[in-house]
């Protein structure tokens, strides 16, 4: 794991000797600017400045030190891959950029005039003395997008933006934060991420000794595809559960491996030991769920590194990229496109066995709402905490600013204090996005955040976890083109299908179907009952105010009991629990990172 901590002000001695004391390595020590890591970075400097580059920059050297010396930020942000990096100037101006998806985070802290900035937010915390942020804690259980983080006074760079900071202050510059173009068509999009998609991966092949996941689902199996011209012969990985078998994504892989011979196709079988909550890991920075669901992963890192692999490719954040959240029909009804609404309400209900009735209704109600009056209307569901026991209907999950809420796991004093943030926030919102561009936007940071917390939990493994689709590049491509127009029911992921046509076989960009994992969460949860009940039965989050421990200890029993409930509100507090024991225990947070 590459940890990085700086600070930009004169008279930094005595935090470049904490970092010392902490073993880091001074990588960059002036007059106004120190930076020092724990771990490998790539440092540049040139006529135009220096730059430290964390992530995944897969540029080349002369690559680097060619866009190092324009000292144009923007033309450092456009190298290939996903990474973050500092720059500082002769002037002692600095800037801390981060990649479009915020999968490599900076955070940052003033402190009397200076600025203390680093990779890990549990280590500024600690160096600079914050406490935890109690509501911000609380918007973390409901998902509530935004940049401040769970400790007080330490805020995130927005992915895909830059904090300068120079003799006048700071201040946020735009990077490489891609928004819809009404004028992109389908095909301009596709045309634009066959180029990204091929490159990101090429640029992986060249690097390093590959492996590749190979579920049978389309993305990673895309990106495999694409590994495999490149390099001649790929080990692509395929999971197979034997508690939760999903025949059908397994015979598809089976089948599509022996299409060319390059593949060499390893079956990675896995058992009740690999079910989500069989091992309850702490995320290493902040609370997040993913690593107690990773085992199935671990189980193909081990064996991919047995393979001799040092890295492998993964299809995280295809899903969201190439398709779109279904709040997507309510901008559909906004502008008065409604004989197409009136088709994908019929496509995606009789996928379900619902009305298509209820859902265009849904669409339509949502429409007339702006983002403010949404943000209103759930700091007042917080305040009355009136969320009906049961869950909601479909048509209310699928679509809504949202998701499935449980404003009831909050105490009511926690509730109280974030629904008057809300409303702060409220005043500051616009409609300028679209409902399913804004949504993919939040999205994609929690998709980032995942795919963070399980890098860090597996950096024991000699293998390094790559995501190609959240590259820089490849998700400009995407997002250019509106969500409304990167869906289709009748069509699985049209994007992907446009863009890699020729170069992955038809019967794999036309599958139709999805494997359904959902049993896992129920079963899972039931052969680790004992361990999740400890963790409720004196949490430490109900203690400092936040988590109300009877409705979650409900949810978890009607979860046990088979019963449909909001698992990813429940995973988070099992996640926030798991990260404020370990917080507590013994310094924790400097020994990890």
């Amino acid at each position: 794991m590459t940890t990085l901590i700086g600070i930009r002000q004169p008279g930094h001695d005595a935090w470049s000797r904490s970092f010392k004391r902490l073993l880091f390595t001074p990588v960059w020590t002036g007059p106004s600017i120190c930076v020092s890591v724990r771990g490998a970075v790539r440092t540049y400097s040139g006529s135009g400045g220096k730059a430290i580059f964390i992530g995944h920059c897969l540029a080349a050297d002369h690559q680097v030190r060619a866009a190092v010396a324009t000292g144009n930020p923007a033309v450092i942000a456009r190298l290939p891959g996903s990474y973050s990096f500092v720059f500082g100037t002769a002037e002692s101006n600095l800037l801390l950029a981060v990649d479009t998806a915020g999968q490599f985070p900076i955070y940052f802290a003033e402190r009397a005039g200076q600025i203390v900035f680093s990779s890990h937010a549990v280590l500024l915390a600690s160096l600079v003395g914050s406490d935890i942020d109690r509501v911000a804690l609380a918007a973390d259980v409901i998902f509530l997008p935004g940049t401040r983080t769970v400790f007080c006074d330490i805020d995130q760079v927005a992915s895909g933006m830059a904090l300068r900071v120079d003799k006048n202050g700071s201040s946020y510059i735009r990077m490489l934060r891609p928004e819809p173009d009404e004028r992109t068509t389908l095909d301009d999009a596709a045309e634009r991420l066959r180029t990204r998609l091929v490159e990101a991966v090429e640029a992986r092949a060249v690097a390093s000794s590959l492996s590749a996941d190979f579920s049978g689902g389309l993305d990673s199996t895309s990106l495999a595809h694409l590994a495999l011209d490149a390099r001649g012969t790929l080990p692509v990985l395929t999971f197979r559960s034997s508690v939760v078998p999903v025949p059908d994504d397994f015979e598809r892989a089976a089948r599509w491996a022996a299409m060319r011979p390059g593949f060499r196709h390893v079956l990675v079988d896995g058992g009740q030991d690999q079910l989500p909550y069989q091992n309850l890991v702490a995320a290493v920075d902040q609370p997040q769920w993913a690593p107690i669901t990773m085992a199935p992963l671990r189980l193909r890192l081990e064996t991919a590194a047995r393979l001799g692999s040092d890295l492998h490719l993964v299809g995280e954040a295809g899903d969201l990229l190439l398709g779109a959240p279904q709040i997507y029909l309510a901008d559909l009804a906004r502008r008065g496109e409604l004989a197409m609404l009136w088709r994908h309400c019929l496509c995606w209900a009789r996928l379900r066995g619902r009305s298509p009735a209820a859902l265009f209704r849904r669409a339509l109600l949502l429409a007339a709402k702006t983002r403010r009056t949404s943000l209103h209307g759930l700091a007042r569901m917080l305040v009355t905490a009136n969320v009906p026991r049961s869950n909601p209907a479909w048509e209310q999950q699928v679509l809504s600013h949202w998701g499935q809420l449980s404003c009831d796991f909050l105490l009511p004093a926690a509730r109280r204090s974030l629904a008057a943030q809300i409303m702060s926030m409220a005043e500051a919102q616009s409609d300028r996005l679209d409902l399913g561009d804004q949504a993919t936007t939040d999205l994609l940071r929690l998709v980032a955040r995942a795919q963070r917390a399980l890098r860090d939990a597996v950096t024991d493994l000699p293998v390094a976890l790559h995501a190609p689709f959240l590259d820089s590049a490849v998700i400009e491509a995407c997002l250019t083109v509106p969500a409304r127009s990167r869906c289709d029911p009748e069509v699985a992921k049209p994007l992907l299908r446009k863009a890699l046509a020729g170069l992955v076989p038809a019967d794999v960009l036309t599958r139709q179907t999805k494997g359904d994992y959902s049993q896992q969460n129920y079963l899972g949860a039931r052969r680790a009952a004992p361990r999740l009940r400890a963790l409720l039965d004196s949490p430490a989050s109900a203690d400092l105010g936040v988590v109300n421990p009877g409705p979650v200890r409900e949810t978890l029993e009607r979860g046990l009991q088979g019963l449909p409930v909001a698992w990813g509100s429940l995973n988070q507090v099992f996640a926030i629990e798991l990260w404020l024991r370990r917080l507590d225990s013994n310094s924790w947070e400097l020994r990890h990172v």
